[in-house]
């Protein structure tokens, strides 16, 4: 995506797709198009290791699956990163968001 035009193209995909499933084709195809992996749509609410109801994403399904129930979704420093940034990053420029703690740089290796 490279013009004003493709985001209006990709902004008419997302608000005319008829389910969330055709969101995600529309939110993989775009992620592909900036050359990331994957997307993930994520809500945290109320408490830092739960997550909301708002979930799309396609990372595997293992990773996701075991996510909340390890206590991963509490200090995964993408996660922290997302909440203070509102467009897409690459993991690699994580520290030029959030100070990475010891932790923080164990958990992504």
């Amino acid at each position: 995506m490279s013009s004003f035009q493709d985001v209006q193209t990709f902004v008419r995909a997302v608000r005319t797709a008829p389910s969330l499933t055709d969101i995600g084709l529309v939110l993989k195809d775009a992620t592909r198009a900036f050359q990331f992996d994957h997307f993930a749509l994520a809500q945290r609410i109320n408490a830092p290791d739960r997550l909301g109801p708002v979930r799309l994403t396609d990372f595997p399904d293992h990773w996701v699956d075991n996510l909340v129930p390890s206590g991963r979704v509490a200090d995964d420093p993408v996660l922290l990163a997302c909440e203070r940034s509102v467009t897409p990053f690459a993991w690699s420029r994580l520290d030029s968001i959030m100070p990475l703690s010891s932790r923080h740089k164990a958990y992504m290796t």
